[in-house]
C-alpha cells in the first residue's frame, strides 16, 4: 500500500478513492477497511469505499441453489459504526452481482446514510442506470460504452459518470464520452488501477489517454480529473480546485502550459506536490550531474 501511495504521490495525486472488495467476506472486508483507515492522511487523503463484487458460492458454481448476498445490513452497520467508510459501491453486470442484489444493497446502504456508487460491466441490464439515479447515486462507473438512453439520463442528473480511459479498448468507439459532455452530463475520470485490470497510477496519463481515446480537450480532461473527480468522491467541498477556504493541495508541473500535458505521454511532469501547505514530494536529483 505504501509503495502504491508513493507512486501516486510522485505523479501528483493528493486524494485517493480506495475500494475494498477483495476480502470476499465480511471479516476480510473489515480488515481491508481498517488498513485503509490506518494510512489515511499519511500523507495522502484516502476516501475508503466498501466495494461489493461478485462472490459466487460453491453451490452456485456447481449449479446449486441461489445463495443470498453476504454483504448485508450487519456489515454495513458495522462499517458505519466503526467509521471505516462513508461510501458503498457495488459492481453489477457480467462479473458482478445480480441486479436485484445490487438494488437491494444500494437501497440498504442509502437508508443507512452511505453515499452510494455503482460500477457497471459492459454487459449490464437496461434500466440499471435509472435505478441507481433514483437512489441518488453519487457516481456510476462505466467500464464500457453507454447506451443512448443512458446518456440521456445523465444529462438530467447530478450523478457523475466515471470513465476509465486507461482500460478502454482501442476497438471501442469513444463517442459516448463526447456525447455525455455535449448533452450536459457530468463526467469524472478515474485511473482504474486494480489487481484485476492494471490501469495506471498516474492521473497525468489519464489526462493524456482521455484526450487521445475519448476525444476530450485538455481543459475538459483536467477538470474531470480534479474538481469533478473530487465531487464524484464526495469531497468536492474541501478539495479538487484552488479556492479560498479549501485545503492547500497544489501540484506544480514541469510544463510551461497545461496544453503540453498530452504531448509528453508516459512522462511524469510532477515537480512538486503539496498537501495542506506541506510539501509531500519534490523532484530531486542529488549528485547529478556529478561535480568536478
Amino acid at each position: 500500500a505504501d509503495d502504491l501511495l508513493k507512486t501516486m504521490a510522485r505523479h501528483g495525486t493528493a486524494t485517493v478513492g480506495a475500494l475494498s472488495g477483495y476480502g470476499f467476506d465480511a471479516t476480510g472486508e473489515l480488515k481491508i477497511l481498517r488498513a485503509l483507515r490506518a494510512r489515511k492522511k499519511k500523507p495522502l487523503d484516502i476516501v475508503s469505499i466498501l466495494f461489493v463484487m461478485s462472490q459466487p458460492s460453491e453451490s452456485e458454481e456447481a449449479g446449486g441453489d441461489y445463495q443470498p448476498l453476504w454483504a448485508g445490513e450487519e456489515l454495513l452497520r458495522c462499517v458505519k459504526r466503526r467509521k471505516l467508510a462513508a461510501v458503498a459501491q457495488v459492481r453489477c453486470g457480467t462479473g458482478g452481482i445480480s441486479r436485484p442484489d445490487a438494488e437491494s444493497f444500494m437501497g440498504l446502504a442509502r437508508s443507512l446514510r452511505f453515499a452510494i456508487r455503482l460500477e457497471m460491466s459492459p454487459q449490464h441490464e437496461p434500466g440499471l442506470v435509472d435505478a441507481a439515479m433514483n437512489m441518488q447515486a453519487l457516481s456510476i462507473t462505466a467500464t464500457g460504452p453507454l447506451r443512448k438512453s443512458e446518456i440521456e439520463l445523465f444529462s438530467f442528473s447530478s450523478t457523475f459518470a466515471i470513465l476509465l480511459p486507461a482500460l478502454l479498448s482501442h476497438t471501442e468507439s469513444p463517442g459516448y464520452a463526447r456525447q455525455l459532455i455535449d448533452d450536459g452530463g457530468l463526467i469524472a475520470l478515474g485511473s482504474g488501477v486494480s489487481p484485476e485490470t492494471g490501469g495506471t497510477a498516474s492521473m497525468q496519463a489519464v489526462v493524456q489517454l482521455a484526450c487521445e481515446r475519448l476525444g476530450l480537450s485538455v481543459a475538459e480532461a483536467i477538470s474531470a480529473t480534479t474538481i469533478n473527480a473530487a465531487w464524484a468522491l464526495g469531497v468536492g467541498t474541501r478539495t479538487g480546485s484552488l479556492e479560498h477556504g479549501k485545503l492547500a493541495y497544489l501540484i506544480l508541473l514541469n510544463a510551461s502550459d497545461y496544453r503540453e500535458i498530452p504531448l509528453l505521454a508516459g512522462t511524469n511532469l510532477t515537480y512538486l506536490m503539496m498537501k495542506r501547505g506541506v510539501v509531500v514530494f519534490k523532484e530531486d536529483f542529488p549528485g547529478w550531474p556529478p561535480e568536478g
